[in-house]
């Protein structure tokens, strides 16, 4: 019972904690990619949910996500346009990957108390806030729940609980579940071998048990069934990116992140407060590792779960290697909060066997520390999406009450809208990149015809050539509703007039 009365308590502070920091971002307007996701994802433009486990709907490089797509036309029909109702989804869901990760932890090491450690770290890392605060990070955020559940549940399944084989079939639903969400899951079944090799390693000397190969043979089938499938009825692949020096360091630098996750772009004098909590979070680190060093006894018993989680983060983080993005490290710091859980719980027991006063104390305050600088990153770091969705937000409120409707089949140009990269080194957020789907889903009208120019421009010939190059006259002649906007100083201002003589080449 007391167990029982601690996890609900475990639970209960990590769901608190975890509204506590990214409280900034539950009402934050959608921003980048969401709009996106949304348009694909509701009525507007999708026939319903057979069609999102039959094509890709329209998705980056033939991404194959149906379980995404369907979560969105469930926000979709419960909230519309309200964002906090598709934020509180991927809030939920990064609180129940937090619990899953007490779970997989606590068996996985036979600790309940690295298990808590871990689950509590996990909760607060900064780097989760582009899979989390990121609408459009979802897909991160559930295919992980899906992938340590899946983990978790062979866990059960081989430790014997309860002798029961319905755990496999379990973990395999998950697995299958996991892939539908984002193609990274197909890391799984390695992750599975490497488990079970670092699980067997806990069994007494006397009772040895070998890498049962047989029991993965269902999740080997369902990955082979998903690639084919992909390959021949959805098609689409990776970005193509270059690898290079500037991606090898920025990975290096993700990595350290996981451990210690500070800003270089507070790294300036000028900026006190940032260089304050950079330098705690450092510090943290180094203390964690030199208590470690001192305090603790045996350590090659360290190493196969420091081998495996190395291993982990190498596998999981592998898009990272090809994109840019935070959100890729999700599934990875599973690891790095497992890893530091384990060191923590080390360093705690060294203390309580050896008898020491004085150290006594360090570990609850160390981790205190981690957790709580942690969290200051992370509510930071939410700002910025509260920001960017601010403009967002504004400018299509400008738009709308500019003009309620638009006649069917219009066509809508937007020149210098804002896409510049809001950053804090990792948190990249763009305001309206893609303002066609924030358009047609703002106004619920497939038939508009959008463009939007990428880069800013500021010369009259500079926009009345991104107008040509999107066809101006042509649907001038067409008899199509004409409109241009521009962005200027926060205010969505309509140059309609201005392009007038041009649509018909009276101008020239």
């Amino acid at each position: 019972m007391d167990a029982r009365i601690n996890r609900v308590v475990l639970f209960g502070g990590v769901s608190i904690l975890v509204l506590a920091v990214f409280y900034p971002v539950i009402d934050s307007f959608f921003v980048t990619d969401d709009m996106r996701l949304i348009y694909i994802s509701s009525p507007i433009s999708s026939q319903g949910l057979p069609d999102f486990f039959s094509s890709s709907g329209g998705w980056f490089a033939g991404f194959y996500r149906p379980l995404i797509r369907t979560a969105f036309f469930i926000d979709y029909s419960l909230y519309g346009l309200d964002p906090a109702g598709y934020h509180v989804t991927n809030l939920l869901f990064h609180i129940a990957s937090a619990v899953m990760v007490f779970y997989f932890t606590r068996i996985l090491t036979g600790s309940e108390k690295t298990g808590a450690f871990a689950s509590f770290i996990f909760a607060v890392q900064p780097l989760h806030t582009e899979a989390v605060s990121w609408i459009s990070g979802r897909g991160d955020v559930m295919f992980t729940f899906f992938y340590v559940a899946a983990l978790l549940g062979y866990l059960k399944f081989i430790s014997g609980e309860d002798g029961k084989k319905s755990y496999l079939v379990l973990s395999v639903v998950c697995f299958i579940l996991s892939l539908l969400s984002k193609e990274s899951a197909v890391t799984l079944p390695a992750m599975l071998i490497l488990t079970e090799w670092l699980y067997n390693r806990r069994e007494p000397d006397n009772t040895p048990r070998g890498i049962k190969f047989a029991h993965h043979a269902p999740f080997v089938l369902a990955l082979v069934l998903y690639a084919l499938f992909k390959y021949f009825f959805i098609g689409g692949g990776l970005y193509d990116h270059d690898i290079g020096t500037i991606t090898f360091l920025r990975t290096v630098y993700h990595f350290f992140q996981l451990f210690a996750p500070v800003n270089v772009d507070v790294f300036k004098f000028s900026d006190v407060p940032g260089v304050i909590l950079n330098s705690i979070i450092v510090l943290n680190l180094a203390v964690l590792l030199i208590a470690y060093q001192y305090l603790c006894r045996n350590k090659s018993r360290a190493l196969p779960l420091v081998t495996y989680c190395a291993l982990w983060i190498l596998i999981t983080s592998f898009p990272l290697y090809f994109v840019p993005g935070a959100r890729f490290l999700y599934i990875s710091s599973v690891a790095s909060s497992i890893l530091m859980g384990f060191v923590l719980t080390r360093i705690s027991d060294a203390v309580r066997e050896r008898g020491l006063k004085a150290p006594a104390v360090l570990v609850p305050m160390l981790a205190l520390s981690i957790i709580l600088t942690s969290s200051v990153r992370t509510f930071q770091r939410n700002g910025i999406y509260d920001y960017a969705g601010g403009i967002a937000e504004r400018a299509l409120a400008q738009l709308k009450d500019r003009h309620p409707e638009f006649p069917a089949g219009s066509v809508l140009y937007f020149i210098n809208f804002p896409q510049d990269w809001v950053r804090d080194t990792e948190a990249w957020v763009k305001p309206i990149p893609v303002m066609s789907m924030a358009v047609k889903v703002k106004y619920a009208d497939d038939s508009l015809i959008v463009h939007s120019q990428p880069r800013k421009v500021s010369t009259f010939e500079e926009r009345l050539k991104f107008l040509e190059k999107n066809s101006l006259r042509k649907h001038a002649e067409e008899g199509r509703g004409i409109y241009v906007f521009e962005y200027d100083n926060g205010k969505v201002v309509e140059t309609t007039e201005l392009f007038d003589n041009q649509k018909t080449g009276s101008g020239k």
